[in-house]
Order: C-alpha cells, then structure tokens, then sequence
C-alpha cells in the first residue's frame, strides 16, 4: 500500500509509472494484476508487465527496487538516469543466518539511493551501509481510521486487537499467544480480536477470542473502534496497523526493541520485552488502567466535538 500510495501522489505531479512484476504467482497476465492493484490498493494510470528478457532495455529516468530480489534487476538496467532502492524494512532480518539473510544484506552495499521507511532504517542505510538515504513517514488513511466515541457498559469485557499474522516471523505472533495465555491464568477478563489471516495454527484458546481473518480497512476501523487494546508486535521495522490504530485513539503495545524506540515517541506506546511475561504484565497492567480508558473516552469526545465545529466554521465563515 505504501508503494501505491507513493505512485498515486506521483502520478498526481505528472509522472508516469510503470510496474514491472518479478516472478508473478498469483495472476496469469499483466491485466489480472491490474485489476487487484485497483481492488485493493490504488486506482493508478499505470501500466503493469511481468518483467521478461525485454526488461533490459527498458528506458526512462527514475528506476526503484522494492525489495532486495529485485535490485540485480534494477541494477541490470542500464538506460535510467538514477537508480533508488525502496526499504520498507531489515530485509536480511527475514531469514536465518545463511544466504537468506547474507544475500538480502549485501543488497544494502550494491549503491542504490535508499528512500526509507522510518528514521530507524533510514540510519541503518546511511551509518552502516554508508548509502545516500532520506526517509518518510507511515501514515494512517484519516478519512478511513479515525476516532469513534463509543459508551462502555458496566461490566465491560475489555477487548484485546491483536494482529497475528503468523507466517510473517517478524511480528512475533507466538510471544502474543504465550502472553495472552498467562494472562488468562491470572483470572484476567478479557477477548482478543484475531486479525490478520484466515486460520490460526490452533482449535481452542483459554479466553474469549474470534478470529476476523483478513479484513478490508473499513472492517479493521471498526475494529479498532470497539478495542480497547491494540497488539502489533514488530521485531524489525514498525508497522503501519500501529498508526492505523492510534488513528483510531486505541493505546498500543508493542515489543522493545531497537527500532521501536527509534520510532516512537516516549509516551507515545506501551512498550515490553519481547518475552512473555514482560508482555503479560503490560497487557494486565493496560486493561486495569480504567482512568486511562476514561481518558481516552474524553479525548474522543472532545476530538469529535472540535471536528464538528471546524466544519461548521468552514461552512458558515468559509474558513480553510
């Protein structure tokens, strides 16, 4: 999405994109794939092709890699003014020790101009790579995520929304799963909120929980709203569903760790060490705090209330 996104503000200047897909598993032609870049992505005036033996004289004056196995393609083509390097995140972190993680690392070396993801890796690209880097911000969609005041009931069942994508190791699901069980030890009430994928990799849970599965940003808006919690654990870089959360005045917790504290403001999360009982206490800690999810109640009130009046000064006084 954050590519997309980058594309749309770009073709919104006037320049013309082009995707070139590298070893396409999910569509038969260029045309299928342009399609679900439109469903679930962005409307784009792009073009879209599956990369072939023509890639190679392919001309223009801007070429970005996306990912590390995509940089010896963008380094094979010769006849672009400059070369950038898209890092969204500590790709050679992905696998073990091996060329899954040395060959990812040594595309960091290979002289691409580096836009990067967050202050975090936009250092690690300049101070350890010695690659010229800039950097920008993830950022939540505000007309989709956004404050929703919402009254809790006596006897409140506190809501945990968790994002549990397992297959994707860095976000450290299984830490989250041990926690949630200690916590339920503790005679904790609470639900989790599973998002993420389709199936978790277990029949029961020893607490209330519902699995969402994969759900559209509105789905997840709502979501947000109703929590009272927002669990998204990153090992590496940090996730946009954080902002997507905050946007939606819903508290985090996430793992501290070395990126997390270069992101995030202090006081700005809830940080824990990424072990289980660590997480656990903060959960508990979290959910006890009921003047902080007052708090949080009246600051949704008042956001909303100053919503309301900037709109009334725009329509009455026409006020920008």
């Amino acid at each position: 999405m954050n590519i997309c996104r980058i594309c749309n503000y770009l073709e919104a200047r006037g320049h013309r994109i082009t995707f070139w897909i590298r070893d396409p598993t999910f569509h038969s032609d260029p045309t299928q794939a342009r399609e679900t870049l439109h469903r679930h992505f962005q409307h784009l005036a792009a073009e879209v092709f599956f990369i072939d033996g023509s890639f190679g004289s392919v001309s223009g004056d801007i070429v970005i890699a996306t990912d590390a196995y995509t940089v010896p393609i963008v380094l094979s083509a010769s006849q672009f003014k400059r070369r950038f390097y898209f890092v969204q995140d500590f790709e050679s972190t992905f696998g073990p020790a091996g060329t899954r993680s040395l060959l990812p690392e040594s595309t960091y070396r290979a002289g691409l101009d580096c836009i990067c993801g967050g202050p975090w890796l936009q250092a690690l690209m300049a101070d350890k790579y010695g690659q010229w880097s800039r950097m920008f911000w993830q950022a939540a969609d505000r007309t989709i995520y956004k404050p929703a005041w919402r009254r809790r009931e006596h006897g409140h069942v506190p809501r945990i929304a968790f994002y549990a994508r397992m297959f994707t190791d860095r976000r450290a699901v299984e830490l989250g799963l041990l926690a949630l069980e200690l916590l339920a030890r503790r005679s904790v009430m609470f639900h989790v909120d599973f998002f993420g994928q389709e199936e978790l990799p277990f029949n029961a849970a020893p607490y209330s929980a519902t699995n969402h599965g994969v759900c559209e940003s509105r789905a997840l808006a709502e979501l947000y709203a109703a929590a009272d919690v927002g669990m998204v654990f990153s090992a590496t870089n940090y996730s946009i569903v954080s902002q997507e959360m905050m946007a939606c005045r819903l508290p985090i917790l996430d793992l501290d760790v070395e990126s997390t504290r270069a992101v995030y403001g202090e006081g700005t999360v809830r940080l824990a060490e990424p072990e289980p009982h660590s997480i656990a206490e903060a959960l508990e800690d979290m959910l006890s705090d009921e003047a902080a999810l007052e708090d949080d109640d009246l600051a949704t009130r008042l956001h909303t209330l100053q919503a309301r009046l900037e709109t009334q000064a725009r329509q009455r006084y026409g006020v920008a």
